[in-house]
């Protein structure tokens, strides 16, 4: 009797010992493919892509033009600002500050006066389509910035510049999985402080509503 007890209390402890350790190695794997991160980073992987896409496209402009398309108040994967539009005289998206006045539509703008589609896709063909986030929302989405710099004035888009004056760009969009939390902006341009061609990397920032590189 006395055996056959503690047999079976052996027995019991063994099978709390089995299965604690595979409610550790369970833990550990879940941790390793957590499927929400995973998806995260295909995401991001899909933005780096994409940007560094409408990057190159730029950059063959950039080569045959010797400038860039011009903008309207906004250009983004979630619309633009054009007049008349939906989200005419507004500017881009700011999640921190909620622009909920912001009319999402499901890709960027075509309209005759959207420079950014019409020279990229309609003009040259350098791209077929605009790839727009994956998630495409307030948050997330692509934002091109063009602007002049070195001197007063001027226009991106064919018209030649003042003297001393140059176009320069940059094609964004906010990563949901950075590897580094403070560099949560991914970013493709032909600015001077990007040394790599066509210059894409994570850079500090929080959202892309700014009008001036973040």
């Amino acid at each position: 009797m006395t055996k056959n007890h503690a047999r079976r209390g052996f027995t019991i402890i063994e099978l709390v010992v089995v299965i604690t350790v595979l409610g550790i190695i369970a833990a550990f794997t879940l941790r390793a493919f957590n499927p929400a991160k995973r998806l995260k980073q295909a995401r991001d992987s899909q933005r780096k892509t994409d940007i560094s896409m409408i990057a190159n496209a730029l950059s063959d402009y950039g080569e045959q033009y010797g400038t860039y398309p011009k903008e309207n108040g906004c250009d983004a994967s979630i619309g633009s600002s054009v007049n008349p539009g939906p989200n005419s005289g507004k500017p881009c998206p700011d999640y921190t500050n909620g622009a909920d006045s912001w009319v999402v539509q499901t890709g960027w703008g075509q309209s005759a006066n959207d420079y950014l589609y019409q020279e990229l896709v309609v003009k040259t063909k350098y791209l077929k389509f605009m790839p727009v986030d994956p998630t495409n929302s307030k948050k997330y989405f692509y934002k091109y910035e063009p602007s002049v710099i070195g001197g007063a004035g001027g226009n991106c888009l064919g018209t030649p510049s003042p003297p001393n004056t140059r176009c320069t760009y940059w094609v964004g969009t906010l990563l949901e999985d950075p590897k580094d939390p403070t560099k949560a902006i991914y970013r493709c341009a032909d600015i001077n402080e990007l040394s790599q061609k066509p210059n894409c990397k994570e850079v500090t920032g929080t959202n892309l509503s700014g009008t001036t590189a973040p």
